[in-house]
């Protein structure tokens, strides 16, 4: 699957700049011999560093393992072909499994045990730690270097070997390299140890301590529970014999204790009809809890039937992973919704299930079209799928993995190597369950402008994985499929934090980016753009909104998203919703979460609401491509829009005056409702019907008796409460209306 990693991957070739430091040595007394920090009148020991270039990992699938030719094995001259046998590279075993939890004091402790050939004078160990172990995202421009040190491994930020009276034999030193596994498309800091005098027997064990990141005592897991690999490498000294991949060892972070409880019942259903409750609990950093310690408390409408006021830790714990799961019934028509309690947690309403005396004429589905795992170059985590399902409670997502990424004219292009786009194929597969929960295949192409940032969504589990580029070269070798495509902040410019704000935007000014310009491709079918996600909303340019680019930043409060290198800022001019609205684009909404921490659909991340037929996945595709959608920051707001009598997305002739229609049922109390209005070719941007401070359900109509020529409605809303301190919007697609002649 996408999320587990191939235990095998062969090795490539990177830089070698490194800075070294002998262990118990203070940084006043080194001083740099042959790239490698030592001992001012110490000499350098005699070690050769190996590498395999791109040909030579060619060469070494061509040739049998024991004998290959590679370049850079005892050489620095590239027209080199010397032979070299592999080295007995040893194992690796995580000592201390049980002991590592989200966000709280921890470290890695590490036992290598030497292969055959035992570890000689001016052997290297080279390992790399899973993703989420080192900055929150990605930071090409401090390589995620975290200054550690070997001296004292009571302090922060300490890696080096703990065997009494060997530990001064080895030094250390951090390396910013290609990963070990194999994949080009990104870089990783790996820790080095090498021998510089005695040897370590074969089969003898040495143990490793790895701990910090935070400076200070306070050592803190990573906030991302879940399972990684540790990555190693053996580097012999000797010409004769080639870098050899160690057996990866598997690193677990359990789940903090929980401090959310999430409820989620169906949206919309009939009289009789049997549905499911979902309920499950979440830790400080969004990890899923496995297990209940506490009874949990339901207040349930007595028109429901099959919820238990009270549920025993037992009850609850009945199914593995923390995942409970009710089947109920509700006997008469109305909006209901189920509270609950456990521990010492704050108690939580369910959002609302509307039911109706028959079968309504559409169901009303949730789910996540963008997000990220480690897969993707500047992602962390493992298991999207599963969370997506059992975690975040949704009923369809798309797992949009960077296929490029050409933010700027001279950023380095990059692809999603075949072996996982196979494996996501594989994922979308597995997980497809219809009628439960619906999987769609997809990838996000990143170009500069006027292109900007995109998704490519297929309507079955397999599809090609096209050369990137701008949109019509993305488009051409995809439409065959059956696929279509969906914007997302398209009117944003990356800003890195550490750099004065104005920099930024003038680097926007003269410099393509990767915004919008909706004229360019207009033939190009786009059903959809994203209108939220975790950067910020893209309705129309506002820097001062609460949910700006500006005020967003790349995550949730609870994420510390002010640790992140890049943010977000708004480029003025005509790169939104309203103004591809304005210019005759006739495109939904929708919202996803473009989380990059394999946690899609959390509250307040953004989701996509669906009008279809049933949960498949042809009528989910069918239902965003026909744009019956709408957009949330994250709650269930039940949301219906019509001119009369149409729904959302649709275009409709008329003659006489449009009826408009808005139904709402919210997940609290509405704050602000508006209409928008555009004439379409004159404009401006005009509030149809504005209404404030409304209970949670809201019904309403009205007549626009100043209409005569085309026309484009829709609505927006926000309510008065927060989640996870974001403000609570909903926004529908507008209906596009024609006077008739």
């Amino acid at each position: 699957m996408a999320h587990k990693r191939d235990v095998s991957g062969r090795r490539v070739p990177c830089f070698e700049t490194s800075v070294h430091a002998k262990w118990g040595l203070t940084r006043g007394a080194l001083a740099t011999v042959g790239g490698r920090m030592r001992e001012g009148n110490e000499q350098p020991v005699p070690r050769r560093v190996s590498g395999l270039s791109n040909t030579a990992a060619l060469l070494k699938v061509a040739i049998p393992s024991s004998i290959i030719f590679a370049v850079g094995c005892g050489s620095n001259n590239p027209r080199d072909l010397l032979a070299c046998t592999s080295a007995s590279p040893g194992s690796l075993q995580v000592l201390n499994l049980g002991t590592l939890v989200a966000g709280q004091p921890g470290e890695i402790l590490l036992a290598y045990q030497a292969g055959l050939d035992g570890m000689q004078v001016g052997d290297t160990l080279r390992l790399e730690l899973p993703t989420a172990w080192y900055n929150r995202y990605s930071c090409p421009q401090r390589e995620n270097l975290t200054g550690y040190q070997s001296r004292d491994p009571d302090k922060a930020n300490y890696f080096g070997v703990l065997n009494e009276g060997g530990a001064n034999r080895f030094s250390y030193s951090t390396k910013v390299d290609r990963r070990l596994d194999g994949r080009f498309n990104r870089f990783k800091s790996i820790l080095e140890i090498h021998l510089e005098e005695g040897e370590v027997p074969a089969g003898e064990r040495i143990t490793l301590l790895v701990r910090g990141w935070k400076e200070g005592q306070d050592f803190r897991v990573p906030e991302a529970a879940g399972s990684g690999w540790i990555r190693g490498e053996f580097v012999p000294a000797s010409v004769a014999l080639c870098p050899a991949l160690i057996e990866p060892a598997r690193l677990s972070v359990q789940a903090g204790a929980p401090v959310e409880l999430v409820v989620a019942l169906p949206s919309v259903g009939e009289c009789g009809e049997w549905m499911t409750l979902k309920m499950c609990l979440l830790d400080e950093y969004y990890n899923p809890c496995p297990a209940w310690h506490d009874p949990v408390t339901l207040e349930v409408p007595e028109q429901i039937e099959g919820i238990p006021i009270q549920m025993s830790p037992e009850e609850l714990n009945a199914r593995e992973g923390g995942l409970v799961t009710l089947d109920f019934r509700v006997a008469d028509p109305g909006c209901y919704r189920v509270r609950a309690l456990t521990g010492g947690l704050e108690a939580v309403e369910s959002n609302p299930v509307r039911i109706s005396a028959g079968r309504p004429g559409a169901k009303l589905f949730w789910g996540d079209l963008h997000s990220h795992s480690e897969v993707s170059m500047d992602g962390m985590g493992e298991g999207p799928f599963s969370y997506a399902r059992d975690v975040s409670l949704l009923d369809f997502f798309a797992l949009t993995e960077h296929h490029t990424h050409e933010d700027n004219p001279f950023a380095r292009r990059t692809l999603l190597p075949a072996s996982e786009w196979e494996a996501i194929q594989q994922d979308v597969s597995d997980y497809y369950e219809p009628g439960s929960f619906v999987t769609l295949l997809a990838f996000e192409n990143s170009a500069t402008s006027p292109s900007g940032h995109q998704n490519v969504y297929y309507p079955t589990e397999e599809g090609p994985l096209p050369l990137g580029g701008q949109l019509d070269k993305t488009w051409q070798p995809v439409s065959p499929y059956g696929a279509f495509i969906i914007q997302h902040h398209p009117g944003i410019i990356w800003h890195y934090h550490e750099r004065p704000a104005f920099l930024s935007r003038l680097y926007a000014f003269f410099i393509e980016g990767s915004w919008v310009r909706w004229s360019a491709y207009p033939r190009i079918p786009r059903p959809a753009l994203e209108i939220y996600s975790l950067h910020g909303q893209s309705e129309y340019y506002n820097p001062l909104d609460s949910l700006s680019y500006e005020n967003c930043g790349l995550g949730l409060p609870r994420e510390g998203r002010s640790e992140n290198c890049w943010t977000g800022i708004s480029k003025q001019g005509r790169h939104y919703a309203r103004n591809a609205w304005a210019q005759g684009l006739k495109l939904g909404v929708v919202a996803g979460s473009d989380d990059h921490r394999a946690q899609p659909g959390k509250a307040g991340g953004g989701l996509t609401a669906v009008w279809a037929e049933s949960l498949t996945r042809p009528d989910v595709f069918l239902a965003i491509n026909g744009r019956r959608t709408y957009a949330t920051t994250g709650d269930r707001i039940i949301l219906d829009f019509r001119v009369n009598g149409v729904p959302m997305g649709s275009e409709t002739t008329l003659v006489g005056f449009p009826e408009i229609t808005v139904d709402v049922v919210g997940t609290a109390p509405i704050d602000s409702l508006q209409i928008m209005k555009y004439e379409l070719g004159t404009g401006p941007w005009e509030v149809l019907l504005d209404v404030r401070s409304q209970p949670n359900e809201v019904n309403l109509s009205t007549e626009d008796t100043f209409f005569s020529s085309d026309t484009l409605y829709y609505v927006r809303l926000e309510q008065a409460n927060k989640t996870h301190g974001r403000p609570v919007r909903a926004w529908s697609s507008p209906i596009w209306v024609r006077a008739a002649k």
